[in-house]
């Protein structure tokens, strides 16, 4: 469906957020399957094509939206701030908090509204009355981390690539350069 509509080429969610070093697998659980996201320019791209769409599940990201201001309590450190992004994150995590620890979070839990949350580091996600913990159970799990080790090794392609034709250009300079001598 997504090919026939020809949004294949779209970029997803996790393609487009970096996260502070040591929250990813937190981001990862509060934003979920939202990682895969397909982003588009406006809604206009899927609003008559959706009838189209008879099985399987499908998240559609607005980056055209513009970021409007996130209401924050005075939990802590909102989870928001740990991502960057080019588009604004805040329908997504607005309202969950960063904690360290489960011992940081369970302090917390008092401050925060009925509609708030706060997760740790390590993905234990807990709100005034609930708590959830999932280990090993999404098979699409450290997608940010490998969207990261993505984004290195393809640095390290192009910086390689780079070298690769420096040395090509002095090779043909020497060759030039000993035709020159042998003459």
């Amino acid at each position: 469906w997504i090919k026939s509509k020809g949004l294949d080429n779209a970029r997803r969610l996790a393609q487009n957020i970096s996260v502070e070093s040591g929250w990813e697998q937190a981001v990862e659980v509060a934003l979920g399957l939202n990682l895969e996201s397909v982003c588009v320019e406006g809604m206009d791209a899927v609003d008559n094509a959706l009838s189209d769409l008879n099985q399987g599940a499908l998240t559609v990201f607005d980056t055209k939206m513009s970021a409007v201001d996130a209401e924050t309590g005075s939990a802590g450190i909102a989870l928001l701030s740990k991502v960057t992004s080019g588009y604004s994150m805040a329908s997504f995590l607005t309202g969950i908090y960063a904690a360290d620890s489960l011992e940081q979070a369970l302090a917390l839990r008092s401050q925060i509204k009925a509609n708030e949350s706060i997760i740790t580091r390590d993905g234990i996600w807990l709100g005034r009355d609930w708590l959830r913990v999932a280990r090993g159970v999404y098979e699409k799990a450290g997608v940010l981390q490998r969207e990261h080790e993505l984004k290195a090794l393809e640095a390290d392609i192009e910086e390689t690539a780079a070298r690769v034709e420096e040395l090509q250009e002095n090779v043909q300079q020497s060759r030039a350069r000993q035709q020159e001598l042998e003459r």
